[in-house]
């Protein structure tokens, strides 16, 4: 939530290059987290 109020200021206050840096930071922290919970639950996927 906290990452979503800081793209909303950054919206507000008419920064494309902040808001670009934070949605695409937010990005790649979901999909770290994603990818993080897949491993956990199904192993590496270059494990035989």
């Amino acid at each position: 939530v906290d990452e979503h109020i800081e793209i909303l200021d950054a919206l507000r206050a008419g920064d494309p290059d902040a808001t670009a840096d934070l949605v695409e930071a937010h990005v790649r922290s979901f999909d770290r987290q994603v990818r993080d919970a897949l491993m956990q639950r199904l192993g590496s996927p270059l494990v035989s």
